[in-house]
């Protein structure tokens, strides 16, 4: 379901990349983002885009991933 994948991601980035962290914390949320990645190659959306916000999610959830991702990374380098 592409609403489970943007709860664990939206909690992941709370909890590890919030504004208070570590650099162990933002390591393990590098860590996480290939099982992400996976989930998303594999997530899937029955109906058409016509009043279906899990079809507009499963599209978002790419780019939420990349700037999550992103965000980890630069917070790490800091």
């Amino acid at each position: 379901s592409p609403f489970a994948i943007h709860r664990d991601l939206q909690y992941m980035m709370q909890s590890k990349v919030g504004i208070v962290r570590t650099g162990q914390e933002l390591e393990e949320a590098i860590a996480a983002f290939p099982s992400f990645w996976a989930r998303v190659s594999k997530c899937q959306v029955v109906g058409s885009r016509q009043f279906n916000p899990g079809w507009h999610m499963a599209h978002d959830l790419k780019s939420m991933l990349v700037a999550s991702e992103a965000a980890a990374r630069c917070a790490l380098q800091r």
